[in-house]
C-alpha cells in the first residue's frame, strides 16, 4: 500500500498538479493495488497521504477517465516515433483537395441529376 504514497512523493509538485494527472502518474501502482483486491477507499486514503486531495467518489470517476484516455492513445496511430515518420510533402503535392475543392466536389455532387431528393423538387410546379 505504501507505494502510491513513495510514488506520489518522488513527483515533485504531485500535490499542486490536477487529480486526474495524480492518477495518470501513480496508475500502475493503484492497478497493482486493485489486483490485490485493496478497497479504493485505502488508496484514497494513500493518496491523500501522498498531498492529494481527492475524494473516493473523484477517484472512482477519474480512474475511469484516466483509463480510457490511456486506451484512446494506444489506439491512435499518431505515435510513430521520429524515425517512421513519413517526410512531410507541400500542400500543392498533396493528392488530396483542399478544403475548398472537397466542398465545391461535394456540393457538385448533391446538385448532380442522381440526387432523388432534388429530382422531386424539380419536378414540383
Amino acid at each position: 500500500m505504501g507505494r502510491i504514497t513513495e510514488a506520489a512523493q518522488r513527483v515533485r509538485g504531485f500535490e499542486k498538479m490536477p487529480m486526474t494527472t495524480q492518477i495518470g502518474l501513480v496508475l500502475n501502482e493503484i492497478e497493482e493495488a486493485r489486483r490485490m483486491r485493496i478497497p479504493l477507499a485505502f488508496i484514497c486514503e494513500e493518496m491523500n497521504a501522498a498531498g492529494s486531495v481527492v475524494t473516493l467518489d473523484y477517484l472512482r470517476r477519474a480512474l475511469s477517465v484516466v483509463r480510457k484516455r490511456l486506451l484512446d492513445q494506444d489506439t491512435q496511430p499518431a505515435a510513430t516515433t521520429p524515425s517512421q515518420s513519413t517526410p512531410k510533402q507541400s500542400p500543392a503535392s498533396r493528392s488530396e483537395p483542399g478544403p475548398k475543392a472537397a466542398r465545391e466536389e461535394k456540393a457538385a455532387k448533391y446538385m448532380g441529376n442522381d440526387n432523388p431528393l432534388l429530382r422531386s423538387l424539380n419536378k414540383q410546379p
